[in-house]
């Protein structure tokens, strides 16, 4: 309230750059790559994780991007990863776990903690339901604050100014796919809600990028990979569009980062290096930005 002429706080969405980080294929990577939001160039490698291959979920904070859980090459993992915005390089333990080892968990973000909702843990779904969360600044572990409607694997995650979002997802058979949009609150701890579907039943798998008002759900496989973007307001709720397509064609596993603008999604199966974004403000499909250093999928991003 005011003069109506100051920006929001810049919770999540970047303005500066986005990062694309591990991989599980076509090779296992730990490489951390970066890429303009403001000029169409090419991603450079800036740094590695600790640990290499994908599947991790992403998160950012305002000085740091975080990578948590992720395995395959090797077990799953409780791991939190973090890498500096200010000089690159490498990623480093941030000094606390997951409350569980985990894969596909979908990420959120404030600027004091980090959320991973749903995913697998070695193959059992008994973990499927649960959201993480853990402090940026703290030195414990990753509590577990609440349970989503329904356990899944694979979903999106989003993130509003105030509440954490999942979309879609599936059991880890892959025997049924889901279209439900789940919300739950940053403010106090407590279970999802479900405030919505997709246009689909699919698993997004990272697909997930934010606006200040909407998520946006992009690519995904439900027996087959999809192309659809998906849209929905984080105000009014309800059920989501189908706002554009993919230009690369239909993609899954790709990783997904969020400007205050555009969404960018990079990579995908089956192992594509490409780059390409979609304007927040007009329906329609993505263009080619730029391409990744390296072909890959199943990795997760973060942006400053």
């Amino acid at each position: 309230a005011g003069t109506g002429d100051v920006q929001p706080t810049l919770v999540f969405q970047g303005s500066i750059a986005g990062y694309t980080v591990g991989s599980n294929a076509p090779v296992a990577t730990n490489v951390i790559d970066k890429y303009s939001y403001t000029s169409q160039t090419n991603a450079t490698d800036v740094g590695d994780l600790i640990t290499t291959g994908g599947r991790q979920a992403g998160h950012k904070s305002d000085t740091h991007g975080y990578a948590s859980g992720g395995g395959t090459p090797g077990p799953y993992l409780d791991i939190i990863e973090k890498y500096s915005f200010a000089s690159d390089g490498d990623a480093v333990d941030a000094g606390y776990d997951l409350s569980v080892a985990k894969i596909f968990g979908a990420g959120a973000s404030t600027l004091t903690h980090g959320y991973s909702a749903g995913g697998s843990s070695n193959g059992s779904v008994a973990t499927g339901d649960t959201i993480d969360k853990f402090s940026y600044s703290g030195s414990s572990n990753a509590t577990d604050v609440g349970n989503l409607s329904v356990q899944r694997n694979r979903p999106s995650g989003h993130t509003s100014t105030t509440h954490g979002y999942i979309a879609g997802g599936t059991n880890d058979n892959e025997n049924v796919f889901y279209n439900v949009i789940d919300k739950y609150s940053f403010a106090s701890n407590g279970n999802a809600t479900d405030v919505g579907d997709l246009t689909t039943t699919r698993a997004p798998e990272a697909g997930g990028a934010s606006s200040l008002t909407h998520g946006f759900c992009e690519g995904g496989y439900n027996g087959g990979s999809s192309n659809v973007i998906d849209k929905w307001s984080f105000s009014s709720n309800g059920n989501a569009t189908d706002v554009g397509d993919l230009v690369t064609g239909a993609l899954r596993h790709v990783v997904s980062t969020s400007s205050t603008t555009h969404s960018y999604t990079a990579g995908g199966f089956s192992a594509t290096n490409v780059i390409q974004r979609h304007a927040y403000a007009s329906s329609g499909n993505t263009v080619d930005w730029a391409d990744l250093t390296v072909s890959r999928f199943q990795g997760c991003g973060s942006q400053i």
